[in-house]
């Protein structure tokens, strides 16, 4: 199926038949290297598949830094041109741009079909041992558990609020 072009107002498209699509949860180990098993059925069928990874805050809770934010090439760049919309010198949108971009990177699995993340945006997430790995349709997440678990108390009401508006 073609991919439909996003007009300004909507959101991005779902993922094309060349992109994975991230649903369900799961937890890897991460090892000293910061390597950990990309879940099997998100991995893309070309191995020169790149995601881009930010670290992204949970604004309901207050967490500036609380997990890592796993994009596709597609919907990263409908990100892009909504922050490249906002305008030059406004100092919420530049704030907002130094946040995303200072802490983005582009990763492709390893051949063992692991994402190397660089230990600065493990550290800075606080993932231990193990990840935990969310999927959110067009987009994933890694967590620490712990910081999950906290911010998933105020989610609770955000969560049961929305579902209102589908």
């Amino acid at each position: 199926m073609p991919e439909q072009p996003a007009s300004a107002d909507s959101a991005v498209p779902g993922p094309t038949g060349d992109e994975p699509e991230f649903t369900w949860r799961f937890t890897h180990k991460l090892d000293t290297q910061g390597r950990v098993q990309m879940p099997s059925d998100w991995r893309p069928n070309d191995p020169n598949f790149v995601f881009m990874l930010c670290i992204w805050p949970h604004q309901p809770s207050g967490r500036k830094k609380a997990c890592i934010k796993g994009f596709t090439q597609r919907v990263y760049r409908d990100l892009v041109r909504k922050v490249d919309a906002m305008r030059l010198g406004d100092p919420e949108a530049d704030a907002l741009r130094r946040a995303l971009f200072e802490d983005a990177v582009k990763l492709k699995l390893d051949g063992a079909g692991r994402l190397c993340l660089p230990s600065e945006m493990v550290s800075e997430v606080g993932l231990g041992k193990e990840a935990y790995f969310m999927g959110l349709g067009t987009q994933f997440e890694i967590w620490n558990k712990e910081t999950l678990d906290d911010c998933r108390k105020t989610d609770a009401a955000l969560s049961s609020n929305a579902f209102s508006r589908i």
